[in-house]
């Protein structure tokens, strides 16, 4: 997988898919600490996505936002098959345009290896492969 700490963040390539069924690679954040998956404003205007309901997010000291949410399709490199998704819309991010939450995080095998010089990063969902 092409991945790269920067500052210590996970970035990684990610496959979205439009309506159509054609694949568009991203720059994608891993992130433990969320719950479900956001793509930024970007992708959901570029793939001509649809909203599909709302919700609400809790930002900064406690204040709630609300955000719409869409659904899409999501596939790793490599990756022949992808799961759908449910996922927040959010104002375009710098370095990234996903943040991968637990969603989809809690079903894929991880592998971490820290070294002097950063650390090696895996990351495989055997439901989308």
């Amino acid at each position: 997988m092409n991945s790269y700490n920067k500052g210590n963040k996970i970035i990684f390539d990610i496959i979205i898919y439009n309506s159509n069924g054609n694949g568009y690679k991203f720059k994608c954040l891993l992130d433990t600490g969320l719950d479900i998956t956001f793509i930024t404003n970007k992708i959901f205007t570029q793939l001509n996505l649809k909203e599909t309901s709302s919700g609400t997010m809790i930002v900064g000291n406690n204040n709630k936002t609300s955000i719409k949410m869409s659904k899409l399709n999501i596939s790793f490199i490599n990756h022949t098959k992808y799961v759908s998704v449910s996922a927040g819309v959010i104002p375009n991010k710098k370095g990234f345009d996903v943040i991968l939450g637990m969603d989809i995080i809690s079903y894929c095998n991880i592998k971490i290896i820290t070294t002097n010089l950063g650390f090696d990063f895996d990351l495989e969902l055997p439901s989308c492969k």
